[in-house]
């Protein structure tokens, strides 16, 4: 059976929040107001604080610049977004870990809050075949606006890989798993080598605690 390697996306793979930094993108187009991206940040902030407990109505807000909108309407900004943004965010020594894991003929799968259009995109260019994500939903080819089931944070993340696992016969026996949050320890804690890359600090002190990993990139 091959090896699995889990990998969150933020923070992780590449410098920032892919959300964050999208909505940034969507405002300068001109597809979202300055007021939907300040509704949306501080929405994403009373969530960081707990105060709000359901992202889910939130992030749809977020997402309603796709709204009835073709797939190809939506990748061709996703594609746009990705080549001019998201490229330069990614950590070279994250990508050179990721393409010797790749060497070693071990799976890797993509775990991430992030929606389903953005994540794919990542993943085409790292050449990753498996990923878990937020997933949008279409109808006749055209973007709803809704969100399908959870959003994948916390540990949502690790109920929605164990389910990805087990519907194909995988196992996380002799894993490795990387994450930069808080959040990410429901998932570190699943795999046999955990890693933390550029970790908060709740997740360095468990790290340091247990003995785990911990990585340090730049761009």
């Amino acid at each position: 059976m091959k090896e699995l390697v889990i990998l969150d996306i933020d923070n992780t793979i590449l410098k920032g929040f892919s959300q964050g930094l999208f909505v940034d993108y969507l405002y300068k187009k001109g597809q979202i107001s300055f007021f939907q991206k300040i509704l949306i940040v501080f929405w994403f902030v009373l969530y960081k604080i707990g105060f709000i407990k359901n992202p889910k109505p939130a992030m749809e807000y977020g997402l309603s610049f796709i709204k009835n909108k073709t797939l190809g309407e939506v990748d061709e900004t996703v594609d746009d977004f990705f080549n001019t943004v998201w490229i330069k965010k990614i950590y070279p020594e994250m990508e050179k870990i990721i393409k010797d894991h790749q060497n070693k003929g071990r799976t890797l799968i993509l775990v991430s809050n992030a929606p389903d259009v953005l994540v794919e995109k990542l993943a085409n260019y790292l050449k990753i075949s498996e990923w878990v994500s937020t997933e949008l939903e279409v109808k006749n080819g055209i973007y709803t606006g809704k969100i399908i089931d959870e959003i994948m944070y916390g540990e949502q993340k690790i109920k929605g890989l164990n389910k990805y696992i087990n519907d194909r016969g995988l196992s996380l026996e002799n894993s490795w798993g990387y994450g930069d949050h808080d959040t990410d320890m429901f998932l570190l804690s699943e795999v046999s080598h955990p890693v933390a890359v550029n970790p908060s600090g709740g997740l360095r002190s468990f790290a340091i605690k247990n003995n785990w990993q911990i990585l340090k990139t730049k761009i």
